[in-house]
C-alpha cells in the first residue's frame, strides 16, 4: 500500500503544472531538505554546469561573460521556447540543446508565479532599506577629501549643480533632475555609489534582518537562486582572469555579469504592489526598477558573504577600512577622467625633441594644475602609470605625423 501511495503521489506530481503554480504546491513533494521546486533545481544546475565548462576553454572560445550576456539579451526561437516550456511545464525535464531557452525558462518560472517571491509589503520594506544604504554611501563619499578631487576632474565644486544633484540622489524620489551636460558624470558617481554600497566588506545588517522576515519557503528559494546567480558571476570572473584581466579591477566598477543578472531577474522576483494595480507614471516605474535592481544586488551580496562566494580580491577587501576603499575609488575615477593628461605631461617633460610651442607649454601647465591634487597621493602615482600604459595606443598615431623636428610633429 505504501508503494502504491508513493507511485500515486509521483504520478500526481508529474501531472501538476510546473509553471504558474504557488510555492506550496511546487514544494509539497520536493526531495531536498530545503523545500525547492524541482524545475528550479534542474534549471539552475543546468546553467551552472554549462558555464563552468566554458571557464578556461581557450582564447579563441567565447568568454563566460559573453555567453551569459547572450543568454540574457540574444533573441530566441519563440517556437522552440514554446515547445520546451510545454514539456517542462508537464515535468518532462530533459537536456535541451538551447541554453537560451533554458535561461529564459528560469526567468519565466519566477514571472509566472501567482505572486512575487518577495511578498509586496516586504518589497516596499526592501526598497526603504536599500535606499537608506545608498544614501549612507552618498554621505560617506561626500565626506572624503578625494570627492573634491573628483569634482575638480568634472570641472565642478561643492555646492554646484552636480554636488547638489548627488546629495539628493536617493532622497525624495531621486532628488533634482540630471544636470544638463553632466550625464556622464552622474552615471559615473552613481556607479561608484553602488560599488561602495554593494561589496562583501559591507555587513548590511538591516538587509540581513529583512531576509529572515521572508516566509521560509520563499527565503529558501530566493537564497538558492541567489547562490546560483552569484556562482555564475564568479565563474565569469575566473574566466576573465584566465583571459588576462586583473582581479583587482573588478573592485572599482560594478561586476558586469552580476549587475546584468540582477537587472534581468529583479522585475520577476520583486514586484511592487503599484504595478499590480496599474498605477504609477513612467518615471515612477523607472525609479522603482532602480530600487528593484538595488534590492536584489543587496540580497546577492548578503548571500555571497554567507556562502563565501568571493574572488580573492573581494576576500582581501574585507580587511580594508571602508573609508580607505572609498578614497581609492574616487582617486581611480578622477585619474580615469583625466586619462589623457599624463600622456601630454610625459611628452612635454621627457621628450628629447625641440621644445614645444608656447601654446603647447600653456596646455601642459594647465594639465599640471589639474593633476596636482592627484599626485599628492602615493596611490595615484601607481594608477597614473597604469593609465599611461593603457593609452600608449592613443598617441601612437600622432607620432607618425611629420618627421621628428618638424613643427607638425612637435605640436602632435
Amino acid at each position: 500500500r505504501d508503494m502504491a501511495a508513493a507511485a500515486a503521489s509521483a504520478s500526481a506530481a508529474a501531472a501538476r503544472p510546473m509553471l504558474g503554480a504557488d510555492l506550496l504546491t511546487l514544494t509539497s513533494d520536493a526531495p531536498h531538505a530545503r523545500a525547492l521546486p524541482r524545475i528550479l533545481v534542474y534549471l539552475c544546475e543546468y546553467l551552472l554546469e554549462r558555464t563552468e565548462r566554458l571557464v578556461g576553454v581557450g582564447a579563441d572560445a567565447p568568454t563566460a561573460t559573453a555567453d551569459i550576456m547572450q543568454l540574457l539579451y540574444e533573441p530566441m526561437d519563440q517556437d522552440m521556447f514554446k515547445a520546451v516550456r510545454e514539456r517542462f511545464n508537464k515535468g518532462d525535464f530533459y537536456d535541451c540543446k538551447s541554453p537560451i531557452c533554458m535561461f529564459r525558462l528560469l526567468k519565466a518560472f519566477f514571472r509566472e508565479m501567482p505572486s512575487g517571491l518577495v511578498p509586496p509589503p516586504l518589497v516596499e520594506t526592501s526598497f526603504q532599506i536599500v535606499s537608506a544604504q545608498l544614501q549612507k554611501a552618498v554621505e560617506a563619499v561626500r565626506a572624503c577629501s578625494e570627492y573634491d578631487v573628483w569634482l575638480q576632474s568634472q570641472r565642478q565644486a561643492r555646492g554646484g549643480e552636480l554636488d547638489r544633484w548627488y546629495a539628493g540622489l536617493w532622497k525624495d524620489h531621486g532628488g533634482e533632475g540630471v544636470p544638463s551636460g553632466l550625464e556622464r558624470a552622474t552615471r559615473d558617481i552613481e556607479d561608484l555609489t553602488n560599488v561602495v554600497t554593494f561589496q562583501v566588506s559591507n555587513p548590511a545588517t538591516e538587509f540581513e534582518e529583512f531576509f529572515f522576515l521572508l516566509p521560509k519557503q520563499n527565503r529558501d528559494v530566493l537564497e538558492y537562486t541567489a547562490v546560483c546567480l552569484a556562482k555564475l558571476d564568479i565563474a565569469a570572473r575566473r574566466d576573465e582572469q584566465q583571459h588576462g584581466n586583473n582581479d583587482q579591477e573588478l573592485l572599482v566598477t560594478q561586476p558586469v555579469v552580476l549587475l546584468a543578472l540582477a537587472d534581468g531577474f529583479a522585475p520577476q522576483i520583486l514586484r511592487p504592489e503599484m504595478w499590480r494595480s496599474g498605477g504609477g507614471s513612467a518615471n515612477d516605474r523607472e525609479w522603482r526598477h532602480k530600487l528593484q535592481v538595488a534590492a536584489l544586488m543587496a540580497c546577492l551580496y548578503f548571500v555571497k558573504r554567507k556562502h563565501n562566494i568571493m574572488t580573492t580580491a573581494e576576500r582581501e577587501s574585507m580587511d580594508r577600512p571602508n573609508q580607505t576603499s572609498i578614497s581609492a575609488l574616487l582617486i581611480h575615477r578622477s585619474s580615469t577622467q583625466l586619462k589623457l593628461t599624463p600622456v601630454v605631461l610625459i611628452l612635454y617633460l621627457f621628450s628629447d625633441r625641440p621644445r614645444p610651442s608656447k601654446r603647447s607649454t600653456t596646455q601642459a601647465h594647465t594639465c599640471c594644475s589639474d593633476l596636482l591634487p592627484l599626485f599628492r597621493s602615493s596611490t595615484s602615482v601607481k594608477i597614473e602609470r597604469s593609465i599611461v600604459q593603457q593609452n600608449i595606443s592613443w598617441f601612437t598615431p600622432f607620432m607618425e605625423i611629420g618627421r621628428p623636428g618638424d613643427s607638425a610633429h612637435t605640436d602632435a
